[in-house]
């Protein structure tokens, strides 16, 4: 299945590109972003899993939520605040 995926934090990803990810059926948004890390070449650390937040076709989505095929994925920096 086919993913858009946009980074919008290019400080955070940096060396991720935009653009359609080809990802297994069934995916979640890990997943995704795994994929874009070994088409890109680019290993992200661990500690940006707490500093990037998703918007899944405009929906706030977590880690694990699944990817539906054709999906527009945004990864945003996470936004902290009290």
């Amino acid at each position: 299945m086919t993913v858009n995926v946009k980074f919008v934090c290019k400080d955070l990803t940096e060396g991720l590109v935009n653009g359609e990810y080809d990802v297994s059926d069934g995916a979640t948004v890990r997943g995704v972003v795994s994929e874009c890390e070994r088409v890109c070449g680019v290993t992200l650390p661990p500690e940006r899993d707490k500093q990037l937040q998703f918007l899944l076709n405009g929906k706030s989505a977590q880690w694990d939520y699944a990817v539906p095929d054709g999906a527009k994925l945004h990864v945003l920096r996470a936004i902290l605040g009290g």
